[in-house]
């Protein structure tokens, strides 16, 4: 399933989306990056998506290519099951609303939990639609 749009933008709101008909996915999730034990890491937490690589570059096509398995996977589900997938994730049924959720987090003193200690993260928020 090919993206039309991928970008990473600032979160300006500290809230993650998930919204989904039919035929389409669109997610504004936060994203970590960094690098561990020789490889570049991207991670999204909210949706268990991970991709890595020897580069950065590897990192992020990487992330791309899961973040679609993703997608396909999810959309192919039934409305019943792929409810049942996203409340395991930790996603709630809403109307247009914003949910604020991570597994990973920074916490008062600026240490990020959940994550490898020895990573050097970015954080970014990214807009897939």
């Amino acid at each position: 399933m090919g993206r039309e749009r991928f970008e990473i933008v600032k979160n300006l709101d500290g809230f993650e989306t998930l919204r989904l008909n039919e035929h389409e996915i669109e997610l504004g999730i936060q994203v970590y990056s960094g690098k561990s034990q020789g490889y570049f890491v991207w991670y999204a937490p909210s949706i268990e998506v991970s991709g890595y690589g020897t580069t950065a570059k590897e990192a992020q096509e990487s992330f791309k290519h899961n973040l679609d398995v993703f997608s396909e996977d999810i959309l192919n589900l039934t409305s019943k099951n792929r409810e049942l997938a996203l409340f395991k994730l930790g996603w709630s049924k809403k109307n247009r609303s914003k949910k604020q959720f991570s597994k990973s987090y920074i916490d008062k003193d600026g240490v990020l939990h959940n994550f490898d200690p020895e990573t050097e993260v970015e954080t970014a928020f990214l807009e897939v639609a």
